[in-house]
């Protein structure tokens, strides 16, 4: 029995794995994200299911620019290089490889130095906000798939508190 599970839980990972995979060559591909390819995904990943969950398409693009940022200061040197914004870009191409970073496995210190990176970096508070926005969002999405306890979540949620800003 044990064996038997083992054997399946291993074959629906290689599913997963594979899937993930062609549907990151599709976003590479195209430059740009679809529903398919997040809902393809989504399925391997808790950062794509969380972007999908949105509503909107103005919300689902912040969101994954602000994943991407994110990506960068946990994992520097896991995406690939920036080539520019818009259409010339390959924001998309970055976002497929942040879908494969285990945010589930983040610890609270590395939380707190993202959020220290993100003072840091002189970004504008409202910047700062939306990437532990989005960061908390997926934790939450790892709650819901079971990857992460609810005490887990909460201290993450903690490490991620909101920057006051000043306005002029």
């Amino acid at each position: 029995n044990g064996i038997l599970e083992l054997t399946f839980l291993m074959a629906i990972d290689y599913t997963h794995s594979m899937l993930a995979n062609q549907a990151s060559t599709a976003i590479t591909a195209s430059k740009s994200i679809q529903d398919s390819d997040l809902a393809t995904l989504a399925i391997s990943s808790s950062v794509a299911a969380y972007v999908r969950s949105l509503t909107t398409n103005a919300s689902r693009s912040s969101t994954q620019q602000a994943l991407t940022i994110a990506a960068d200061i946990l994992a520097p040197g896991f995406l690939p290089p920036s080539k520019g914004p818009g259409r010339n870009g390959n924001g998309s191409e970055r976002f497929a490889k942040t879908c494969q970073l285990p945010f589930h496995q983040l610890r609270t210190d590395r939380l707190a130095e993202l959020r220290a990176e993100l003072l840091r970096s002189g970004s504008s508070t409202s910047t700062i906000n939306k990437v532990l926005a989005a960061v908390k969002g997926v934790l939450y999405q790892c709650w819901k798939s079971q990857l992460i306890d609810g005490e887990t979540l909460a201290r993450a949620k903690a490490s991620l508190t909101v920057v006051k800003g000043t306005t002029v």
